[in-house]
């Protein structure tokens, strides 16, 4: 066994853990320690030191966390709290209370926590129950956004890119332009609060934001309509990255300039984008071309390393992180994830899995604990339009979308009640809550305004829209799996995932081009993975790989024809009659080909050099079938 063989991998686990915590408690927040421990530093005599006085040693403690006991008390303390919120998603989950998402339960959980915090007049329970939003977008969202991307169904996401595309851009510059004057309009002439321009421009900024960590979480659990699903996941998170960039601009630019960050957002947009992809593309080039296959923990490392490097340069260069990380998602479950080992797919599918569980777990917490800690500045008039004034430029963003993509059928048709619950889903949640707490606000005289003003529309968005969307689509008679696990099951129906539709033209050309990237970026088999032939063949081992085909994804007019019935186990030299009699349907298909060799495929064959071993094994008819 190698040293590498050695490195264990459940740590990695504690360590989210451990980051988690760094990430809700604000480091301006101090706990009081005991009191020989005074203004976290510790006075320690070194007798060791060879001078002539002694000298004494200044240890500073970490602000976040505190020294010796009161650290171990306080992650104690936090994880407790993050216990109890996993023991109620599983309790939910089990229920199976298909009205009742998670996501809200947590919601108020956390208010239950704050109260308990506010009532107990603890610092501990206080520190706690601070939150950091610089550390949310540094450490949460990108793990939050990368997993999105990682287990996106692609095909349905290209689709219905078109829609997607403009109600995140455009649909987004309407909200927050609509709202934002509209606000401010309604202040001038008295029937709202009066609050600046730019005060106005920033509410609208803010709560621009589509939340994805809402959003997702509601549908994965109600496993709604592919393309529902879709166009809301797509929106949700390229709209992030569009708000984003408004909320910088309108903090960075005067009135006059701020027409320049947004003359430069396809640029940005472009180049966040193309980070996401390049970085996703090295590491699959780095694990195709060296053999770390032999290590499996060093591919979980990689992995986790390269998902994370992408959202930093990005945001260290001033682009968007959240689209970087988004893309690069993408890219490496379909170009890196054929490299690895199957160990080492299964782990780091399961370890993406729980960062993100774990990140969307604490954001729906701290939003709850916001609530009975916040100090209110309450303004009804202002509060009522900017709910109001979102939900109008919503519609606008909407509709006029879907009548032109119908009309001109750039995509697969979107019916009224469809666009109808998009207009419905339009949450808010933790990137407007992270936003409106920002520092950058306090300078402003209505700061306090504008946060309870967020805050309110965060808790009407999620209990209005979270509770109402499974009555919503029961009434219209919108199509949901209620039969999935809530939040803790992550993935699509299988049924979504074999849909057989046509193709547009832009889905068309990425598939042509996936193909010609995959041969550049891809292992033509999964490693460590070989099917030994007959021994008395040319007295020659024959290895064989094993190679995935997707039977579902085959088209109907495919050149494929029966060859022979062939017992599964007569590969391995051996018989069974029990097994050729299995009538089981669908599944997969495996390909066995000689190792190392190469070959092409298109939407209607598959054609390999030679003449031999062409041959696929079905696991649906137990038997061989051969390409024409």
């Amino acid at each position: 066994m190698g040293i590498f063989d050695q490195i264990p991998t459940k740590p990695i686990f504690v360590l989210i853990i451990l980051l988690s915590h760094h990430v809700i408690v604000n480091t301006t927040t101090p706990i009081t320690l005991s009191d020989d421990e005074n203004d976290y530093s510790t006075l320690i005599k070194d007798n060791d030191i060879d001078n002539d006085n002694d000298q004494e040693a200044i240890v500073h403690c970490d602000s976040s966390l505190g020294c010796g006991s009161d650290a171990s008390r306080l992650i104690l303390l936090f994880i407790i709290v993050l216990f109890f919120s996993v023991m109620v998603v599983y309790f939910i989950s089990s229920l199976n209370i298909h009205y009742l998402p998670d996501s809200v339960c947590l919601v108020i959980y956390g208010v239950i926590v704050g109260v308990i915090g506010r009532l107990s007049h603890s610092q501990l329970i206080e520190h706690v129950s601070s939150f950091d939003p610089d550390k949310f977008f540094l450490f949460l969202l990108p793990i939050i956004i990368f997993e999105t991307g990682f287990s996106l169904p692609k095909t349905h996401f290209l689709r219905n890119l078109p829609s997607i595309l403009i109600l995140a851009i455009f649909g987004t510059v309407i909200a927050f332009a609509f709202t934002g004057i509209g606000i401010y309009l309604l202040g001038t002439l008295n029937i709202s609060r009066q609050i600046q321009i730019k005060e106005a421009l920033l509410i609208g900024a803010i709560g621009s934001a589509i939340d994805p960590v809402s959003t997702i979480a509601i549908f994965k659990a109600l496993d709604v309509d592919p393309i529902l699903y879709m166009i809301v996941l797509g929106e949700s998170v390229l709209n992030d990255g569009v708000s984003v960039i408004i909320f910088q601009s309108v903090l960075s630019y005067s009135l006059t300039e701020i027409w320049k960050p947004i003359l430069f957002f396809f640029a940005l947009s472009i180049g966040s984008v193309a980070i996401g992809i390049i970085t996703s593309l090295l590491l699959a080039l780095l694990l195709k071309h060296f053999n770390i296959s032999k290590y499996p923990p060093l591919e979980t490392i990689f992995m986790i390393m390269f998902s994370y490097i992408s959202y930093l340069v990005s945001d260290s260069i001033g682009l968007s992180g959240i689209l970087s990380s988004f893309f690069s998602g993408m890219t490496m479950s379909h170009y890196s994830l054929q490299n690895l080992t199957q160990e080492t797919k299964h782990t780091i599918t399961q370890l993406y899995k729980t960062g993100a569980f774990i990140g969307e777990t604490i954001a729906f917490i701290y939003i709850g604990i916001s609530l009975p800690i916040h100090e209110f500045h309450v303004s009804v008039p202002l509060i009522l339009f900017t709910i109001i004034l979102f939900m109008v430029s919503r519609a606008i963003a909407i509709y006029p979308t879907f009548f032109i993509c119908n009309r001109f059928k750039i995509q697969p048709y979107v019916s009224k009640s469809i666009q109808f619950v998009i207009w419905f889903s339009g949450l808010r949640g933790a990137i407007s809550f992270s936003l409106s707490l920002s520092e950058s606000l306090n300078g402003y005289p209505s700061a306090p305004y504008i946060r309870t003003t967020i805050l309110i529309l965060v808790y009407f968005s999620l209990i209005t829209f979270g509770l109402g969307t499974y009555p919503l689509l029961k009434f219209l008679k919108i199509s949901t799996n209620t039969s999935m696990v809530q939040t803790l099951d992550t993935s699509m129906s299988k049924e979504y995932e074999q849909e057989q539709t046509k193709h547009t033209y832009l889905g068309s050309f990425m598939k042509r081009l996936e193909y010609k990237l995959s041969l550049i970026f891809s292992r033509a088999h999964a490693p460590q993975e070989t099917i030994k032939g007959d021994d008395n063949d040319n007295d020659q081992e024959n290895n064989y790989f094993i190679h995935e085909y997707d039977n579902s994804a085959q088209q109907p007019d495919n050149h494929i024809e029966m060859e022979s019935y062939y017992d599964t186990n007569n590969i391995n030299g051996s018989s069974d009659d029990n097994n050729s009699n299995d009538d089981s349907t669908g599944g997969d298909a495996i390909l066995l080909v000689p190792k190392e060799t190469e070959f092409e495929s298109s939407s209607n064959s598959i054609r390999f050099p030679g003449k031999n071993h062409n041959m696929i094994k079905s696991h649906s008819t137990s038997s061989l079938i051969k390409l024409k």
